[in-house]
C-alpha cells in the first residue's frame, strides 16, 4: 500500500509540473514595442525561393523564420499630357498582393532563401518586392514605446510594413503608429517661379521632369513605370517627376508660384492643392495646385495592400 501511494504521489507531482508548465507557454506574455520587422529587397525569385543580393539583408533571414512576401509596386501609367496622364495602363507582377511563408533553408554562397511551400503569386520585382521578417507572439502586450515599423525607402525598396502573428491576445498599452511611414510625398525644392497664367501653356502641364523649376515633385506611388507610345519604356522617375498630374496614387507636384501638391490617395482619393501665392492676383488668376492622387477602389489593383501616396 506504501509503495502504491508514492508512485501515485510522485505520478500527480509530475502531472502538476507538466500542467504548470502548458500554463506557462499558453499565458506567457511578450512585451513588444519599437520595430519587430526586419526587410529584404528581392531581386530575382523562383518557384519556391527568393534571392536577396544586398548581404546585409540577407544575413537577417534563417531556416524556420516565418516571413511576408509583398509586392509593393508595379502600376505603369500613361504619361501623354492630358487628362488621361496618370492612369493605369499596364501593371508588372501582382501591385499589392502578399503571402505568408516559411523557411526551409538558406544559402549564403547565393545569397537564395528557399520556402517549404511554391510561392502562389505572380510577382514581378520591377515593382519592388520585399521580403519581411515576422515574428510570432502568443500573447504581446504593446507597452514602454509605440510600435511602428521601418520607413519606407524608395532607394532600398524597403520597409514601411508593420507584421505580426499573435496566437491568442493583443493588449496595447502603448499605440501602434506607423505613421509617415508609407511613399513619399514631393521632395522640397527651392526656385522662384512664375504665376501660370503669365503663360498657361507652358507652365501648367500635366507632366515635367525631373529637371524642371516651374513645378514641385509629384508624390512617390504604387507606379513603377510611365508608358507612351513607342519602344521605351522609362522609370517614372525622373522623366515623370513634376507636373500636376498624379502618378496614380501619388498626388501631382504644384505648377507656378508657391501652388500647393495633391493629396496622396489609397483606397480613396487625394485632394487638390492649394492656390498660387496671392502675388499672383489681380494681374492673373491664380492656378490650383496639383491634383490629388487616384483612388485605387474600382480599379483593377482594388483589394491589394498598399501604402498611402505621397
Amino acid at each position: 500500500m506504501i509503495g502504491r501511494s508514492t508512485t501515485k504521489i510522485k505520478l500527480l507531482i509530475a502531472s502538476l509540473l507538466l500542467f504548470n508548465g502548458f500554463l506557462t507557454i499558453t499565458f506567457s506574455q511578450t512585451t513588444i514595442n519599437g520595430t519587430i520587422n526586419q526587410y529584404g529587397s528581392v531581386t530575382s525569385l523562383g518557384t519556391d525561393f527568393v534571392i536577396i543580393d544586398d548581404p546585409v539583408q540577407f544575413a537577417q533571414f534563417a531556416q524556420d523564420d516565418k516571413v511576408l512576401l509583398i509586392q509593393m509596386k508595379g502600376l505603369r501609367i500613361y504619361t501623354s499630357e492630358g487628362a488621361s496622364y496618370g492612369n493605369q495602363e499596364n501593371v508588372y507582377g501582382s501591385p499589392g498582393k502578399y503571402e505568408f511563408l516559411l523557411i526551409s533553408s538558406v544559402v549564403p554562397a547565393t545569397r537564395r532563401i528557399n520556402f517549404t511551400a511554391f510561392i502562389s503569386n505572380t510577382f514581378d520585382v520591377r515593382g519592388a518586392v520585399q521580403l519581411v521578417k515576422v515574428p510570432s507572439y502568443i500573447n504581446a502586450t504593446v507597452d514602454g514605446a509605440d510600435l511602428t515599423c521601418t520607413p519606407w525607402d524608395s532607394i532600398s525598396k524597403t520597409g514601411g510594413v508593420l507584421a505580426m502573428i499573435v496566437g491568442r491576445t493583443l493588449t496595447l498599452k502603448r499605440n501602434i503608429d506607423v505613421s509617415n511611414n508609407g511613399f513619399l510625398g514631393g521632395a522640397a525644392l527651392t526656385a522662384n517661379p512664375n504665376c501660370v497664367n503669365s503663360d498657361a501653356l507652358n507652365l501648367d502641364k500635366y507632366v515635367y521632369n525631373s529637371t524642371y523649376t516651374s513645378s514641385g515633385f509629384k508624390g512617390e506611388s504604387v507606379v513603377s513605370y510611365g508608358w507612351l507610345p513607342g519602344p521605351v519604356i522609362l522609370p517614372v522617375y525622373p522623366e515623370y517627376a513634376k507636373g500636376k498630374g498624379a502618378n496614380f496614387t501619388g498626388g501631382g507636384g504644384g505648377n507656378g508660384r508657391f501652388s500647393g501638391g495633391g493629396g496622396g490617395a489609397n483606397h480613396g482619393a487625394g485632394g487638390k492643392g492649394g492656390l498660387e501665392i496671392g502675388d499672383c492676383a489681380p494681374t492673373y488668376v491664380r492656378a490650383e495646385g496639383g491634383l490629388g492622387g487616384k483612388k485605387t477602389e474600382l480599379t483593377p489593383i482594388d483589394g491589394g495592400f498598399f501604402l498611402g501616396g505621397g
